[in-house]
């Protein structure tokens, strides 16, 4: 049976990683010179435009998934609480007590007139399972300016 002399491979491959130093590289004429800095140039050109299409597509994926989000069970009731926030009005629902409430009427969910918002009874107190109740968008307009009305002539 053949067996390889591996000392001798070694001294081959060690012999080649030490070969003679690169040639000096410059050129001399002037037309494959002008030649070899355009493709360069269009080297360049090629990767930035392939970096950009990277930093498109991750972009788009981040959309993609901030839009997924959003629009998920999750992300609509983290956007009520934030929104509740921001008017200054405590939100005292965990999540699954607000998804119990929308499950069965998720489809009719909406900002139009006949959709189904989340409100307060008399339009005062937090975000509560026992102070909340479906109505339509149209119906939540009507009791919110009929509320501040009262508050206006009681400030009067």
């Amino acid at each position: 049976m053949y067996t390889p002399d591996i000392t001798m491979s070694t001294q081959i491959k060690s012999s080649h990683l030490s070969s003679k130093p690169r040639r000096d590289r410059t050129v001399t004429d002037p037309k494959l010179a002008a030649a070899l800095a355009k493709r360069k140039a269009e080297r360049e050109v090629e990767r930035a435009m392939l970096r950009e299409a990277v930093v498109r597509e991750r972009l788009a994926r981040q959309r993609l998934r901030q839009w997924a989000y959003s629009h998920s069970p999750q992300g609509k009731y983290d956007q009520q609480r934030l929104q509740a926030a921001q008017r200054g009005i405590p939100f005292l629902l965990t999540f699954e007590e607000w998804l119990a409430v929308w499950k069965p009427h998720w489809h009719q969910r909406g900002s139009c007139g006949d959709c189904l918002v989340m409100a307060r009874h008399g339009d005062v107190g937090p975000y509560s399972a026992d102070n909340i109740k479906l109505i339509t968008a149209r119906e939540n307009l009507r009791e919110g300016l009929r509320a501040w009305r009262e508050r206006q002539n009681a400030g009067l």
